[in-house]
């Protein structure tokens, strides 16, 4: 499963010498076997850069190729994976694999490091959510990550319903009433106390509550101040409401939410533009002060790229071919000079976010930018 803590222990790797090879191989929707032709195929378009590596290089990085083509042939099982992704260096003896519950476009790698840039985007993309469905005698609970809902405990508390009792006046039906009330009351603590043991074991980002407009407004109140900081929709929903219904519900919170920060956050780094405050844009700029170690906040338009180049003396990277302008030494192409940007900045551990809105503002201003940690 992809994770922060998997993506931390990835990005901690440092070959030195060493280069790694990185596989994303998109499972899902694919004939069994296909995806093994897809691999062979991807690395036959390898095969030219690997032949000009330095000898040792060289038989590092196809002892990686090899070890994976027997790992997907011979190991892999497809059960519930729709991207898999491992990471290689032989050399080294460091081999790592990580799964994906969503599709990622195949592809692979060969580089001085991990390359991470479509875990950091799945990550920043996703939030992980719990959701409950609350009603008087009974609550449903939910996980809902990365397209996907898991139903994680149905609840059926003893709730008396309300009744009339003839002839005994009003004192009778007010004893009644408070016994109901007393057993609504354990029922939506049961509920929250679940919750946020749910919520200690799978750290979920963010709440949803679903129900009655009086059971969410009363139920509420018996969360756990973490969770109700962590609160961010109250919608009504039947309890019968089906896992898809209440996936696509979850989904369009999710995307307004993102989509509400990302504003947000494009105000914040135009203001402080504007302001000739700690933040920049374009991609000269953006990769100049990756160089110098000032981003601290990374911003990409999602699916910007660009062909580049990187001064093979000190690492730093280009958008002219042509001498270094930091240390005159010389450079080399690069496919995509935004995807090593991005990678910089993991490396460096800065926050990367990715711009989802179609033509934001960010667009015209060169689809990248950043937050400084200080200015040079």
């Amino acid at each position: 499963m992809i994770t922060r803590e998997a993506l931390s222990e990835l990005m901690s790797f440092h070959p030195e010498h060493y280069l790694t090879t990185t596989l994303y191989l998109e499972i899902d929707g694919s004939a069994q076997g296909s995806f093994a032709i897809r691999l062979k195929y991807l690395i036959k378009e390898r095969r030219s850069e690997v032949r000009a590596l330095q000898p040792d290089l060289r038989k590092s990085v196809n002892s990686d190729l090899r070890k994976i083509k027997e790992y997907v042939d011979l190991e892999f099982s497809r059960e519930g994976v729709r991207t898999l992704a491992i990471f290689s260096c032989s050399a080294l003896k460091w081999w790592k694999v990580v799964t994906a519950s969503v599709t990622v476009k195949s592809q692979l790698a060969v580089s001085s490091r991990p390359y991470l840039h479509p875990l950091a985007f799945f990550l920043d993309e996703y939030s992980r959510f719990q959701v409950i469905l609350i009603e008087r005698p009974g609550a449903r609970l939910f996980e809902v990550y990365a397209g996907e809902i898991l139903e994680l405990v149905d609840i059926r508390d003893d709730v008396p319903g309300k009744v009339r009792v003839g002839g005994f006046g009003g004192y009778m039906e007010r004893r009644i009433e408070r016994h109901i009330d007393d057993h609504i009351r354990r029922h939506f603590k049961h509920v929250a106390d679940l919750s946020y043991e749910f919520f200690k074991k799978n750290s979920n980002d963010f709440l949803i509550l679903l129900g009655s407009e009086q059971n969410t407004n009363e139920f509420q109140h018996y969360l756990h101040s973490t969770l109700q900081e962590k609160l961010v929709a109250i919608e009504q929903e039947e309890i019968h409401a089906t896992p898809a219904q209440i996936l696509e519900r979850a989904t369009k919170i999710e995307k307004d939410l993102k989509q509400k920060e990302d504003r947000k956050l494009l105000a914040r780094l135009f203001s402080q533009v504007n302001s000739g405050g700690l933040g920049i844009l374009g991609l000269d700029s953006t990769i100049r002060a990756l160089h110098y170690g000032q981003v601290n906040y990374l911003v990409v338009q999602e699916g910007y790229g660009k062909h580049g180049y990187r001064c093979i003396e000190c690492s730093r990277l280009l958008t002219n071919n042509g001498s270094c302008d930091y240390c005159g030494g010389k450079t080399q192409a690069v496919s995509n000079v935004v995807d090593e940007a991005i990678q910089e900045a993991l490396v460096q551990g800065c926050q990367v976010r990715y711009i989802t809105i179609p033509d934001s503002q960010l667009v015209t201003a060169g689809s990248i930018g950043a937050m400084l940690r200080y200015k040079v």
